[in-house]
C-alpha cells in the first residue's frame, strides 16, 4: 500500500521571535530554512515537480495492465459500436430539439421505401459476390 504524500505548494511560515532573549541555547528553527527566501522557494518547487513525476510515472507503471490494448481488434469493434451509438443518439436528440419528427416507420410509403433500398442492396451483395 503505497503513503500519500502531501505534494501541495510551498507554505509560507514566520519565524516566531524569541521572547527568552536570556539562553543563548540555539533552537530547531534556527537550523531551518528561510522559506521567503527565494532560492528556497524555487529549489521546493523543484524538488516538488520530481517527486509529482515520479508519482505520475509510478501510477502510469501500476495501471498499465490494467489499460486495454487499444490496437486489439475486440477493443475496435466496442470502441465502433459505443461511437455509432453515440452518434445516434446525438442525431435523434439533435432531430428531436429542432422539431423534425423521425418518418412513421408504418406508412405505406416508407415500407416500400424500405424495401426497395433492401432489394437493391440485396442485390448489390449478390453481384459483389459473383464477380
Amino acid at each position: 500500500h503505497a503513503e500519500e504524500f502531501d505534494t501541495g505548494t510551498v507554505k509560507r511560515c514566520r519565524k516566531k521571535s524569541a521572547k527568552k532573549s536570556h539562553t543563548k541555547r540555539s533552537s530547531p528553527d534556527d537550523d531551518l530554512p528561510d522559506l521567503d527566501d527565494s532560492d528556497v522557494t524555487e529549489a521546493t518547487i523543484k524538488i516538488q515537480a520530481a517527486y509529482k513525476g515520479f508519482k505520475a510515472r509510478q501510477m502510469i507503471k501500476t495501471h498499465k495492465e490494467i489499460m486495454p490494448d487499444l490496437n486489439c481488434a475486440q477493443v475496435q469493434d466496442a470502441t465502433l459500436k459505443i461511437q455509432s451509438a453515440f452518434r445516434g443518439f446525438k442525431t435523434r436528440k439533435q432531430l428531436k430539439e429542432e422539431g423534425e419528427d423521425l418518418p412513421d416507420l408504418e406508412a405505406a410509403d416508407v415500407v416500400a421505401a424500405t424495401i426497395a433500398i433492401q432489394s437493391a442492396y440485396r442485390g448489390f451483395r449478390t453481384r459483389q459476390m459473383v464477380e
